[in-house]
This record gives C-alpha cells, structure tokens and sequence, in this order.
C-alpha cells in the first residue's frame, strides 16, 4: 500500500486536501500519542530480600557506606577511577569483573556503579550469572554522585 500526499516520519502520510498546517499539527498529535504507548510506566519497585530496592539513589547509597552496611563496586576503567571515585568502593573493571568475583565480600548486599548507569546494569548481570544475590545498582552513577554535591576522592 502506498500513501499518497505529504510524508512525514514514522509513516503517517496528510492527504493532499488538508493543508500542511492541520496535517503537521495531526503528525504532532499521533507522535505525541505513539509515544506515550510506547513509554513505560513507571514501576514501582519491591524491595530485594535484604529490604534495599534494586535501583539506589547515591544519597542512600552515602548513607548505608556510611554504615558500613553495604559493598560499593565501581566498574569503571582505570583511568575514570584515578579521576574520581567514592572513598570505600571497591575497583573492579567491568571487563575483569567475572574473573574477580572471589575478591568481593559476600557477606553484605553489593551495589554496582559506573559513570551514568549502563555499565553498573552489565555489572549487575555478571555478578547475578556468577551466582551473587544481594545486588543492587547505583541509579545515575558517579555523575548523579557528584551532581548531589557527595564526596568523591582523588588520588
């Protein structure tokens, strides 16, 4: 089937007897409606077995460090490390991550992090494989750490 008028992104097509200023503001009004269909809702998260949510805000995150109540895991490389990191995490790249597993204690949750958020959740996923419970994940990373004024050390 081919369309025929105007073409516009994602396939929506105005006639040629409407005009562009109604056929725009219809383009506008379907994106705006595949979106929302195409958004997911927000989830309201159970909390894991230890009580702590999956997801952490670095706030939180400073405050269990602060208890001693948790381990930090910065899979960042070496070079994002020296930059800056969260005094008492621990360094294990994200690539030597599986090979290391017995360095972590296993007798607290573990919290992942990175720079933004997308390696912690790989890190989550190795850390699940190699047969750790307990995990959770630094929303944000390091960049939402800094970003709510928390200490971060530097060698």
């Amino acid at each position: 089937m081919s369309m025929t008028g105007i073409e516009w992104a994602q396939g929506v097509a105005i006639p040629e007897g409407l005009g562009r200023r109604f056929g725009a503001r219809m383009v506008l009004l379907a994106g705006l409606l595949l979106g929302a269909c195409r958004a997911e809702a927000p989830m309201v998260q159970a909390p894991e077995a230890d009580g702590l949510p999956r997801d952490m805000a670095p706030a939180q995150i400073a405050e269990l460090l602060a208890e001693d109540a948790i381990v930090l895991v910065d899979v960042r490389e070496d070079d994002e490390w020296a930059a800056g990191h969260v005094e008492g995490a621990i360094h294990v790249p994200l690539g030597e991550l599986a090979a290391r597993l017995e360095e972590l204690p296993d007798d607290k949750p573990v919290v992942t992090m990175c720079r933004s958020g997308r390696r912690s959740r790989q890190a989550f996923g190795v850390l699940s494989q190699g047969g750790r419970d307990g995990l959770h994940h630094m929303d944000g990373g390091i960049l939402a750490w800094q970003k709510e004024g928390l200490p971060v050390e530097r060698p």
